[in-house]
């Protein structure tokens, strides 16, 4: 550490060099294309949950990933409210119109695709996914070839170099949260990589920007103009940083005059775009209305935690909880549960008497990737030993916009694991820069290193690479597989288990419970991997551990509140037709005062090829139609529809996709101890004819065997 100290407290040796460097100094080798394609094809696998389909949805009807085309079709209709019923919950509702929370540029790439088609709605989530996966990572890359040129100027490369610029390549996509993003592809996860793949462009350009020509200064502006029109969060921090970097430019002089014009109008550009955006939907200049999001209006633990704070979500007496959780040295959880590793049992350590809308098990930084941690602790200690040289003031900006990226979520009443993308930018930057000063101290040594020494610390870098891929692949998985309305992807998890299970760890039969009702604790969820049986086979539930929707369903048996039709329509099918389903009352003797629902299905188009039709749902209060639904004419169609009191959860599917969700003024039905359950009867009625089906319970019936030995 003294050899170190004695090269940072004086003027480098390499100060009056050039920062450029020969293109030949990071010619892409043939490694760096055995790594690319290798990450590529984990990134590929995690993101299409193993099966190759890149239009894969995370749920069968593509429900919170299909928010940008609804976005897009507003725009095709000069609106920027979205057609009421696509955010679901999400919305956040001003004088009746319902709007998002992500900014309007993912709604915009999706315009093309809306304009020709319904038929790709949710399902170029992952393909977007995928193009910023690539952005960031060529991105990284790029971020740390300026960094070293910048602090560690010189003709050529060293195998030190050549060699960490690989685990670098490794790590950045296939051992960050990267793959958890990749793993559950919808709306939220998109917009979070995205942010972190546009700021590290923007961070790149603002490293350029000292010997920028002023024709390529519109290149910087677009990319914070992207930046801005993303996701609110991470616009402020990127203001700020391009901010500070103009007052650096103009006080240290490292720029042209006419370069920090144009950027200081992009900067006016992005500034007035992301404030009229904001004002436009919310009616406010900065941040977003909390209390008008429909989810507040309808969960008690949101409305009590807006209440106690002023409808404020940010509090800087969060900042301790959330830097703990996303930096817990053991924030991962290994089990003998396939695939071994996953995030915390437990939930979040909450600090003081600070009250949260959710705090989800959530992996930490520290744990599911120690070297880009290390590395970071590292630059930020190097960052500030730099302070005489040079580099130090185009260094600045870029590590103050890196980290105030995460100033959001560091602050922010709700814990995820989604989350921990906002220290990305701030961690590559950092670690970039310990990366940076390491190989110019290396380089600078007279006396080489003990080979033991050098084999020891390349087998540890090793190590702790393989364990991040490891660990983040493993969390992926277990995100992919337990979360969502896939029933083969459940029958492949329990398969996956109970092989494993035949090598290590407790069998699928000794984590089998029997209940009359599932469990409900928010803060004290059930143990991740808890198999339920309901009733005599009524229904299989997976316990993924999580506060809300805890409880993921395996299969459906027959029962009362679930029935499974074979819909075929007659030859003189015509359109008005109209028949109700189901009928629900929260007293089960349908007393005509007692809250009801009830679902009918009326055909209202009737082709050569397709029938149109509507599904309605009606109660007390009114209808809500799902309209515009498509199903064959010649053709029987398998309809599924269920009234899951033990989740809360009313759903129709048909031929095993999802097509509708019932809404939460339900809620008297889920409460009732006892509701009424009226099924439409199997037969033929007028031009369709219902048959019912029997449902098979294949891994219930066999948990249930032997459970009960």
């Amino acid at each position: 550490m003294t050899v170190v100290d004695d090269q940072l407290d004086g003027p480098s040796p390499e100060a009056d060099q050039p920062v450029t460097a020969p293109t030949e100094r990071f010619a892409r080798t043939r490694t760096d294309r055995i790594v690319d394609a290798c990450v590529a094809l984990l990134c590929f696998a995690v993101g299409t949950a193993w099966t190759f389909n890149p239009l894969r949805t995370q749920f069968t009807g593509g429900t919170f990933a299909n928010y940008f085309e609804g976005q897009a079709r507003a725009f095709l209709k000069g609106n920027l409210a979205l057609e009421q019923g696509v955010l679901g919950i999400e919305a956040f509702v001003r004088d009746g119109n319902e709007y998002m929370y992500f900014g309007p540029l993912l709604g915009l790439a999706r315009v093309p695709f809306a304009a020709v088609t319904e038929n790709l709605d949710g399902r170029l989530t992952l393909i977007s996914l995928f193009i910023g996966v690539a952005l960031l990572y060529w991105q990284s890359i790029k971020l740390l070839d300026r960094i070293l040129v910048l602090v560690h100027p010189r003709v050529g490369t060293t195998g030190t170099e050549r060699w960490i610029r690989t685990a670098w390549r490794v790590s950045v996509a296939a051992g960050t949260v990267v793959l958890t993003l990749l793993a559950i592809p919808w709306g939220y996860h998109e917009a979070h990589l995205w942010s972190a793949a546009l700021f590290t462009t923007v961070l790149n350009q603002m490293l350029r920007f000292p010997e920028m020509p002023t024709r390529r200064i519109w290149v910087f502006g677009v990319a914070l103009l992207a930046v801005v029109l993303n996701r609110p969060t991470t616009a402020y921090a990127a203001l700020i940083g391009v901010a500070l970097l103009i007052a650096v430019a103009l006080w240290r002089k490292l720029a042209e005059r006419a370069a920090i014009l144009q950027l200081s109008g992009w900067f006016l550009l992005a500034f007035t775009a992301t404030v009229s955006v904001n004002w436009a939907k919310f009616r406010r200049p900065f941040g977003i209305p909390m209390e008008d999001q429909f989810f507040t209006q309808v969960d008690e633990n949101r409305a009590e935690m807006l209440a106690r704070y002023d409808d404020k979500y940010f509090q800087t007496e969060f900042i301790p909880t959330n830097v703990w959780a996303y930096f817990r040295p053991d924030g991962v959880d290994i089990s003998g549960r396939f695939p071994f590793i996953d995030v915390p049992q437990d939930l979040p350590w909450v600090w003081g008497d600070s009250f949260y809308d959710a705090t989800y098990r959530t992996a930490s930084i520290t744990a599911t990737n120690p070297l880009l941690f290390i590395l970071s602790i590292v630059g930020l200690v190097a960052f500030v030993r730099l302070f005489r040289e040079r580099s130090f003031w185009t260094l600045a900006p870029v590590v103050a916009a890196g980290i105030l990226a995460a100033g959001g979520v560091a602050g922010w009443g709700y814990i995820a694991t989604r989350y921990l993308t906002d220290f990305l930018p701030g961690m590559l930057v950092l670690s970039a820069i310990g990366i940076a000063v390491f190989v110019r101290w290396v380089d600078r040594r007279e006396e080489p290193f003990d080979p033991r020494l050098t084999r020891g610390v390349k087998a540890g870098v090793i190590a702790l690479v393989a364990w991040s891929i490891l660990a983040n692949t493993a969390i992926a998985f277990n995100y992919s597989y337990s979360l969502g309305d896939r029933d083969d992807h459940m029958a492949r998890l329990l398969s996956i288990q109970d092989a494993a299970a035949g090598i290590v760890g407790p069998s699928l039969a000794d984590r089998t419970v029997f209940l009359d009702d599932l469990p409900y604790e928010r803060y004290d969820p059930t143990p991740p991997g808890t198999l339920a049986i309901v009733g005599d086979c009524e229904a299989l539930y997976y316990s993924n551990g999580d506060t809300v929707d805890t409880w993921v369903t395996v299969e459906y048996g027959d029962s009362e509140w679930r029935r499974d039709f074979r819909v075929t329509p007659g030859t003189d099918l015509q359109a008005g037709y109209e028949i109700e389903l189901l009928r629900l009352s929260a007293s089960p003797d349908f007393d005509p005062a007692a809250y009801w629902f009830s679902l009918s299905m009326r055909v209202d188009d009737v082709g050569d090829d397709e029938i149109e039709y509507t599904l309605s749902m009606n109660d007390n209060f009114g209808t809500i139609p799902a309209d515009e639904l498509k199903m064959p004419r010649s053709d029987a169609s398998e309809f599924s529809i269920t009234f899951d009191h033990h989740r809360g959860l009313f759903f129709v599917e048909r031929d095993g996709r999802n097509i509708l969700y019932g809404h939460f003024d339900m809620d008297p039905l889920y409460d009732a101890p006892d509701p009424g359950i009226r099924f439409l009867s199997p037969g033929t009625y007028g031009a369709m004819s219902f048959e019912q089906l029997t449902l098979s319970t294949p891994w219930c019936d066999r948990l249930a065997t032997a459970a009960s030995r």
